[in-house]
C-alpha cells in the first residue's frame, strides 16, 4: 500500500448516560474524522481498512499512554470515521494530560508524522464528572442529580449587586424553601453563611441553625440556633463584633414551673468603646406564673467597677453590690452603697459577727482633746421605743434628728443635709465613758462631803454629852 497521509477533524461527545447514581460513570468517546491521500494526493480504493490510533506525551517519541486498533474501517473517497475510545476506554487521567499526541497508522503502514497536538476536544469529556443535569440561565448555574427521586443541588448565582451559592437536599427544590446551606455575598451587606436544620421536614423559612454575616457597616456575627423539631426564634449562641462593640450571648430553652419558656441569655459579655460587661443569669417563672430572674452582673468602664447579686424579684435593686470608683470601694447589702458598707433599711435581718473592731490608733488621729460636758450631752439625748414602718417590728433606739441637734458627729445625713438617715452608736461608747467619769467625779465629791459631815458631826455629840444643860436630850440625829 502506498503512503497515505491524512486531513482529519477531531469533535467530542460526551455520553451523559447513567444506569443509577451509584454505577460507574460511562467511559468518554471521542468521533474522530479524516482524509486520507496518497502523496499526489489521490484517495485509496475505496475499502476497509485497519486503523490504529495512539496517544503520546510528545511531539516524537514520548511515552505512551493509549492505544486501541480499528479493524475493517470503511473508506470512501478517501473518507473514514472512527469512535476513539470505543474499543479500548479511555482513562480521565490519561485525558488530562497536557500535551497531549495522536498518532495514526494505516494498516502496516509506518505511523504518520508528525504527531497532531490535540488541543481542547479530548480534555473537554473531564467536564462530565459533573454527574446530573446542568442548567444555566443569565448569570445562573444549577446542578441537580440526572435522577428524578434524589436529593439534593447546587445553585450558583451572580447579580449585579449579590453573589449566592445554595446547597439545597431538595429536588427538585420547593418554592420558598431556603437550602440547607447558603453562601451570599453582596455591595449593601458584606458576606454570609446561612446553614438551615436538615430535618426530613424542610425548615421553616428564615430560621437557620448557624447564621454567619460579614459586614463594612454592619460587622461581622455569628449565631447558632437551638436544634429541635421546631425551628426557635432565637439563637442559642451570638456572636457579634462591630468597630467599636463586640458581644457574645449563649442562650439556652429554660423550662418554668408553670411549663412555660422564659427566653433570655443565660451568659452575655459586651465589650464596647465604654467598657466591659458580663452577665450571668437564670430566667424561670415565680409562683404567680410571671417572669423572674437571678443572676450575676459584671461591668467596668472609666468610673467604676461594679459586681451585682440579684434574687429572685429584685432584678432592677440587686440584694448585693459593690463598687469601686475614685471615692473607693463599697459594699451594699440590700442597697446601693453610699458607704464602705451599706446594709438595706428594710433588710430581713440583722448583722451577726464574732467580733467587730475599728480602727483607732492615735497615729491616725489629731487634735485629739477629751470630750466637755458629755453628761449633759447625755441628758439631752431621749431613748424610744417605736414600731418598724417596714416590716412593723417593735424595737428601741434614738431618733437620729434629736441626736444630731447634740451630737452631730455620730449621725449621718442624706445627700441635702437635713435629713438624717442613721447614728453611729458604737461612738456613743465614748461619751458614755466620759459621762460616767464625770457622775463619778460629783459621786466622789459627795462621799468626800459626807465623810466630813459624819467627822464633825461625831466631835459635836462629844460636846453635847459634856453638857450637862442638853444631856438628856431625847433625840439624836443619824447622820448615816
Amino acid at each position: 500500500m502506498k503512503q497515505f497521509i491524512i486531513l482529519s477533524s477531531l469533535t467530542t461527545a460526551v455520553l451523559l448516560a447513567f444506569v443509577s447514581p451509584a454505577s460507574a460513570i460511562d467511559p468518554p468517546i471521542i468521533s474522530y474524522q479524516g482524509v486520507l491521500s496518497d502523496d499526489s494526493g489521490s484517495p485509496p480504493p475505496d475499502d476497509s481498512y485497519q486503523i490504529t490510533v495512539r496517544l503520546f506525551d510528545e511531539m516524537t517519541e514520548g511515552t505512551l499512554l493509549w492505544t486501541e486498533a480499528h479493524r475493517n474501517v470503511a473508506v470512501t473517497q478517501g473518507r473514514f470515521r472512527i469512535q476513539l475510545g470505543s474499543v479500548i476506554p479511555f482513562d480521565m487521567a490519561t485525558l488530562a494530560t497536557d500535551p497531549l499526541y495522536l498518532e495514526i497508522q494505516v494498516g502496516s503502514d509506518t505511523p504518520m508524522t508528525p504527531r497532531a497536538l490535540l488541543t481542547s476536544a479530548p480534555r473537554s469529556v473531564i467536564s462530565r464528572r459533573v454527574r446530573g443535569d446542568i442548567l444555566t440561565e443569565q448569570g445562573t448555574i444549577q446542578i441537580h442529580p440526572p435522577d428524578p427521586g434524589s436529593q439534593g443541588g447546587i445553585q450558583i448565582s451572580a447579580e449585579d449587586s449579590i453573589n449566592y451559592i445554595h446547597l439545597n437536599p431538595i429536588h427538585p427544590p420547593e418554592p420558598g424553601l431556603p437550602p440547607v446551606i447558603a453562601f451570599n455575598t453582596t455591595l449593601s451587606s458584606g458576606a454570609n453563611l446561612f446553614m438551615f436544620n436538615p430535618q426530613p421536614e424542610p425548615p421553616a423559612i428564615g430560621d437557620p441553625w448557624i447564621a454567619m454575616h460579614t459586614g463594612v457597616g454592619t460587622g461581622a456575627s455569628l449565631l447558632m440556633f437551638n436544634p429541635q423539631p421546631e425551628p426557635p426564634a432565637y439563637p442559642l449562641l451570638e456572636m457579634n463584633t462591630q468597630l467599636n462593640r463586640a458581644s457574645f450571648e449563649m442562650t439556652s430553652n429554660q423550662a418554668a414551673g408553670a411549663g412555660s419558656e422564659i427566653v433570655n441569655p443565660m451568659l452575655e459579655a459586651i465589650v464596647d468603646s465604654l467598657g466591659v460587661k458580663l452577665n450571668l443569669q437564670k430566667s424561670f417563672m415565680d409562683d404567680t406564673g410571671l417572669p423572674d430572674k437571678t443572676g450575676i452582673r459584671l461591668s467596668a468602664d472609666s468610673l467604676a467597677a461594679k459586681a451585682m447579686m440579684f434574687g429572685p424579684g429584685f432584678e432592677n435593686s440587686p440584694t448585693l453590690q459593690i463598687i469601686s470608683d475614685a471615692d473607693g470601694s463599697r459594699l451594699g447589702l440590700d442597697t446601693t452603697p453610699t458607704n464602705v458598707i451599706t446594709v438595706g433599711r428594710s433588710s430581713p435581718t440583722n448583722p451577726i459577727a464574732t467580733a467587730w473592731t475599728v480602727y483607732s490608733s492615735k497615729r491616725w488621729k489629731t487634735n485629739i482633746k477629751t470630750i466637755e460636758n458629755p453628761l449633759k450631752m447625755i441628758m439631752n439625748l431621749r431613748g424610744v421605743s417605736y414600731d418598724r414602718k417596714s416590716d412593723g417590728k417593735h424595737d428601741i433606739g434614738l431618733i437620729a434628728e434629736e441626736v444630731g441637734e447634740v451630737i452631730p458627729e455620730i449621725v449621718e445625713y442624706e445627700v441635702n443635709g437635713t435629713d438624717a438617715k442613721s447614728v453611729d452608736y458604737s461612738r456613743l461608747v465614748a461619751i458614755l465613758i466620759e459621762a460616767a467619769k464625770e457622775q463619778q467625779t460629783t459621786i466622789d465629791e459627795l462621799k468626800t462631803e459626807l465623810r466630813e459631815l459624819k467627822r464633825l458631826y461625831g466631835d459635836l455629840a462629844v460636846e453635847l454629852d459634856k453638857s450637862p444643860r442638853i444631856k438628856h436630850a431625847s433625840h439624836t440625829p443619824d447622820l448615816n
